[in-house]
Protein backbone atom coordinates (compact mmCIF):
# COMPACT_ATOMS: atom_id res chain seq x y z
CA UNK A 1 0.00 0.00 0.00
CA UNK A 2 1.69 3.45 -0.64
CA UNK A 3 0.36 6.73 0.84
CA UNK A 4 0.71 10.50 0.82
CA UNK A 5 2.06 11.81 3.84
CA UNK A 6 3.35 15.22 5.03
CA UNK A 7 6.12 15.60 2.59
CA UNK A 8 6.91 11.69 2.53
CA UNK A 9 5.41 8.66 1.35
CA UNK A 10 4.33 5.40 3.08
CA UNK A 11 5.11 1.57 1.96
CA UNK A 12 3.24 -0.47 4.13
CA UNK A 13 4.18 -4.42 3.05
CA UNK A 14 3.67 -7.51 4.19
CA UNK A 15 5.26 -10.65 3.76
CA UNK A 16 6.67 -14.22 5.37
CA UNK A 17 10.01 -13.93 3.67
CA UNK A 18 12.56 -12.01 5.89
CA UNK A 19 16.15 -11.73 4.56
CA UNK A 20 19.34 -13.03 6.14
CA UNK A 21 20.83 -9.12 7.25
CA UNK A 22 18.11 -6.54 7.22
CA UNK A 23 21.01 -3.85 6.94
CA UNK A 24 22.18 -5.51 3.76
CA UNK A 25 18.44 -5.30 2.80
CA UNK A 26 18.34 -1.33 3.34
CA UNK A 27 21.81 -1.33 1.67
CA UNK A 28 20.24 -2.81 -1.05
CA UNK A 29 17.45 -1.03 -1.62
CA UNK A 30 18.10 2.23 -0.85
CA UNK A 31 21.08 1.94 -2.51
CA UNK A 32 23.23 4.60 -0.90
CA UNK A 33 26.65 4.73 1.25
CA UNK A 34 26.74 8.13 2.49
CA UNK A 35 24.57 8.95 4.90
CA UNK A 36 23.86 8.76 8.58
CA UNK A 37 21.81 6.33 9.78
CA UNK A 38 20.08 5.02 13.11
CA UNK A 39 19.54 1.48 13.67
CA UNK A 40 17.87 -0.70 16.14
CA UNK A 41 17.66 -4.73 15.88
CA UNK A 42 15.80 -7.06 18.82
CA UNK A 43 16.51 -10.00 17.19
CA UNK A 44 14.59 -12.19 20.00
CA UNK A 45 11.24 -10.13 18.83
CA UNK A 46 12.42 -10.15 15.21
CA UNK A 47 11.91 -6.23 15.44
CA UNK A 48 14.04 -3.85 13.21
CA UNK A 49 14.25 -0.31 13.06
CA UNK A 50 16.09 1.94 10.72
CA UNK A 51 16.19 5.66 9.87
CA UNK A 52 18.30 7.45 7.11
CA UNK A 53 19.48 10.63 7.81
CA UNK A 54 21.05 13.27 5.43
CA UNK A 55 22.12 16.76 6.96
CA UNK A 56 19.94 16.04 10.28
CA UNK A 57 16.47 15.58 8.19
CA UNK A 58 14.85 12.27 7.92
CA UNK A 59 15.20 10.98 4.51
CA UNK A 60 13.59 7.13 4.96
CA UNK A 61 13.10 4.60 7.76
CA UNK A 62 11.56 1.59 7.60
CA UNK A 63 10.10 -0.36 11.00
CA UNK A 64 10.07 -4.49 10.91
CA UNK A 65 7.68 -6.47 13.04
CA UNK A 66 6.30 -9.66 12.74
CA UNK A 67 3.08 -8.54 15.30
CA UNK A 68 2.08 -4.88 13.97
CA UNK A 69 3.58 -3.09 16.63
CA UNK A 70 4.85 -0.84 14.35
CA UNK A 71 4.95 3.14 14.80
CA UNK A 72 1.54 5.42 14.99
CA UNK A 73 1.68 6.73 11.56
CA UNK A 74 0.61 10.47 12.15
CA UNK A 75 3.80 10.85 14.84
CA UNK A 76 5.44 8.96 12.54
CA UNK A 77 5.12 11.42 9.57
CA UNK A 78 5.86 14.22 11.33
CA UNK A 79 9.74 13.72 11.42
CA UNK A 80 9.71 13.76 7.36
CA UNK A 81 8.82 18.22 7.95
CA UNK A 82 12.00 18.54 10.39
CA UNK A 83 14.35 20.45 9.02
CA UNK A 84 16.39 18.63 11.36
CA UNK A 85 15.92 16.13 14.26
CA UNK A 86 17.02 16.45 18.11
CA UNK A 87 18.71 14.08 19.69
CA UNK A 88 15.71 13.05 21.90
CA UNK A 89 13.66 13.14 18.02
CA UNK A 90 16.16 10.39 16.98
CA UNK A 91 16.31 8.49 19.97
CA UNK A 92 12.46 8.29 20.04
CA UNK A 93 12.44 7.30 16.52
CA UNK A 94 14.87 4.86 16.89
CA UNK A 95 12.78 3.24 19.59
CA UNK A 96 9.76 3.50 17.45
CA UNK A 97 8.02 5.92 19.91
CA UNK A 98 6.79 8.99 21.06
CA UNK A 99 7.71 10.16 25.02
CA UNK A 100 4.56 11.38 25.62
CA UNK A 101 1.47 9.34 23.68
CA UNK A 102 -0.50 10.48 20.76
CA UNK A 103 -3.83 9.90 19.19
CA UNK A 104 -3.28 7.12 16.50
CA UNK A 105 -4.79 9.64 13.21
CA UNK A 106 -5.77 6.00 11.40
CA UNK A 107 -6.36 5.62 7.83
CA UNK A 108 -5.96 8.53 5.78
CA UNK A 109 -8.97 9.72 4.68
CA UNK A 110 -8.01 13.33 3.40
CA UNK A 111 -5.42 13.05 1.10
CA UNK A 112 -5.03 16.66 0.83
CA UNK A 113 -4.45 17.70 4.54
CA UNK A 114 -3.49 14.20 5.97
CA UNK A 115 -6.56 13.91 7.78
CA UNK A 116 -7.04 10.16 9.67
CA UNK A 117 -10.22 8.34 9.81
CA UNK A 118 -9.98 7.95 13.88
CA UNK A 119 -9.16 11.82 14.15
CA UNK A 120 -12.48 12.90 12.10
CA UNK A 121 -14.83 10.25 13.94
CA UNK A 122 -13.30 11.67 17.25
CA UNK A 123 -14.13 14.78 16.19
CA UNK A 124 -17.43 14.03 15.23
CA UNK A 125 -18.29 12.49 18.70
CA UNK A 126 -16.57 15.06 20.85
CA UNK A 127 -17.55 18.05 18.85
CA UNK A 128 -21.13 16.75 17.72
CA UNK A 129 -20.23 17.34 14.09
CA UNK A 130 -23.41 16.59 11.62
CA UNK A 131 -22.28 17.16 8.17
CA UNK A 132 -19.23 17.20 5.95
CA UNK A 133 -19.27 21.16 5.98
CA UNK A 134 -18.71 21.22 9.84
CA UNK A 135 -16.01 18.23 9.43
CA UNK A 136 -14.05 20.92 6.85
CA UNK A 137 -14.26 23.66 9.01
CA UNK A 138 -12.58 22.03 12.16
CA UNK A 139 -9.94 19.76 10.39
CA UNK A 140 -9.81 21.09 6.60
CA UNK A 141 -10.38 17.21 5.55
CA UNK A 142 -12.96 18.05 2.67
CA UNK A 143 -12.06 21.09 1.96
CA UNK A 144 -9.61 20.86 -0.97
CA UNK A 145 -10.11 18.53 -3.78
CA UNK A 146 -13.48 17.09 -2.46
CA UNK A 147 -12.47 13.10 -3.80
CA UNK A 148 -13.06 12.34 0.31
CA UNK A 149 -16.16 13.79 0.33
CA UNK A 150 -17.81 10.34 -0.03
CA UNK A 151 -16.21 8.99 2.73
CA UNK A 152 -16.42 11.46 5.11
CA UNK A 153 -20.27 11.13 4.66
CA UNK A 154 -20.04 7.59 4.98
CA UNK A 155 -18.23 8.15 8.26
CA UNK A 156 -20.94 10.35 9.15
CA UNK A 157 -23.79 7.85 8.45
CA UNK A 158 -21.72 5.09 10.51
CA UNK A 159 -21.34 7.27 14.06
Amino acid sequence: MKIRGKQSWRYELAGEITPESWKGWIIEHFQEQDWEWLEYQDCAKSYYHYAKIVGGKLQACVFISPNEQLPERDWLQDFFVKDELSLDERINLLLGQPAQKKDDAGKIVCSCFGVGKNTILKAVKEQNLKDVAQITEKLKAGGNCGSCVPKLKKLLKAS
